[in-house]
């Protein structure tokens, strides 16, 4: 069993450069060989938050999952960091398409038991995770982190209700614009989701320089109406019997905890909710690693019970 003081301690790793395709787009992936060696090993595919920097934020993720015994997939969704697709896109269900395809992706491999994978998704990557396990039976377990339940719900607890109203009119300007012209208004996503001002500084000078890596200035309007339609709470309960674990910073003022409880409410058995102190950030091992230590050693004892098939 991993510790928590070897979770503290990690070390980032270099995974190797993998891909796959999904809707002909080829997907920039990378494999996190299980540290133990094992060749029938089972495996962990990783969603990504909503910004995708997944060189920041996913880390320490598939490095403690690897240490654990498990081959891991990190990937960047179509249209984000290094995947190929249109620029900035982010549509709920095609990157719940992606995920699947992750899943597909792993169960080829020669050195995975097909039979045994789960998912780890995290922030805006627990709710795409969420879909995709209620759709794909092929996924055993799942681990969200920070997670959303409802997406317009959400979007709608950051603004005031003239703002709220300002908001849906222009997505409603952006439809027409799309149909008449093909194309949406690329915006900021700080102008989609509203981060807390005491994340906000950090995260637009992280955000800039991966979008000046990844080739595009923002993110297509259309996503946030696509954003509004998607409520994973409505399809958590299909996941049982296989099993669900949500986590979420007890004072997030980025995602509500109300959210994940949301999920973890909705959800059959068996299921666990852990409620962490501290803000949304702290969830991360780049921010906070003892915090991150806590949470990780009981979500790898939730994996090894319901995807390893191990006895706690």
């Amino acid at each position: 069993m991993l510790t928590r003081e070897e979770i503290v301690g990690l070390s980032p790793a270099t995974p190797q450069d993998v891909h796959f395709y999904s809707a002909g787009h080829k997907i920039r992936a990378f494999w996190y060989p299980p540290a133990n060696g094992d060749q029938n090993a089972p495996a962990i595919v990783c969603g990504h938050g909503f910004s995708g920097m997944i060189g920041l934020q996913m880390v320490g993720v598939p490095e403690a999952l690897s240490l654990a015994g498990y081959g891991v997939l990190t990937y960047y969704s179509r249209g984000i960091g290094e995947s190929e697709g249109p620029r900035g896109r982010v549509i709920p269900r095609e990157q719940v398409e992606d995920m699947r395809n992750a899943v597909t992706y792993v169960q080829s491999r020669d050195d995975v038991d097909p039979d045994r994978i789960g998912v780890f998704g995290s922030a805006w990557g627990c709710s795409i995770a969420v879909a995709a396990a209620a759709e794909d039976e092929r996924i055993k377990a799942l681990v969200g982190t920070v997670g959303i339940g409802d997406c317009e719900r959400w979007l709608r607890s950051e603004r005031p209700r003239w703002e709220w109203k300002a908001f849906l009119d222009r997505i409603a300007e952006d439809r027409q614009r799309r149909v008449l012209t093909g194309k949406s208004e690329v915006v900021n996503p700080n102008e989609i989701h509203i981060p807390d001002r005491a994340a906000s500084e950090a995260r637009d000078r992280q955000w800039r320089e991966f979008c000046e890596k990844s080739g595009y200035d923002g993110y297509p309007l259309e996503t946030a109406e696509a954003v509004i339609e998607f409520k994973p709470e409505e399809m958590v309960a299909r996941i049982a019997p296989r099993a669900v674990m949500f986590v979420h910073m007890s004072e997030d003022m980025t995602v509500p905890p109300e959210e994940s409880k949301s999920l973890y409410e909705k959800a059959g058995e068996p299921k666990k909710l852990l409620i962490p102190k501290g803000p949304h950030y702290d969830i991360f091992w780049f921010r906070n690693p003892e915090v991150f230590a806590d949470f990780m050693v009981d979500a790898i004892d939730w994996l090894d019970t319901h995807v390893k098939g191990i006895e706690s």
